[in-house]
């Protein structure tokens, strides 16, 4: 579980809007730590820090099988109020994709 010190500093972190950045064969992705208020949430007014938990990593692929595109979307649904003494229990989901290449094309 987070300590009040970890919540308020994971808190600074979504406030100043901090993304995180990964590399796969060299191609970058980036993805939101978390954001202030809740997009599926009754009152959208609501401005509080949350942490995103679920993220998709999507990985393209050419015909051949190379690398061509990476994009990480961070799922909305997943948004979890920042509180101290609470657990979070961190995802990504990698989906791969194919995209048939014009270079190779009889």
């Amino acid at each position: 579980p987070l300590t009040e010190d970890q919540a308020q500093q994971l808190s600074r972190t979504v406030e100043r809007r901090w993304f995180y950045q990964l590399y796969l064969e060299g191609l970058p992705a980036w993805g939101m730590v978390g954001t202030e208020g809740d997009p599926v949430a009754e009152d959208p007014n609501e401005v509080q820090p949350r942490v995103f938990t679920k993220s998709f990593l999507r990985v393209t692929l050419d015909d051949l099988g190379e690398l061509v595109k990476v994009d990480l979307v961070s799922d909305p649904a997943s948004l979890k109020l920042i509180e101290a003494g609470v657990s979070y229990n961190f995802q990504l989901a990698i989906e791969y994709l194919r995209v048939v290449s014009s270079n190779n094309k009889g």
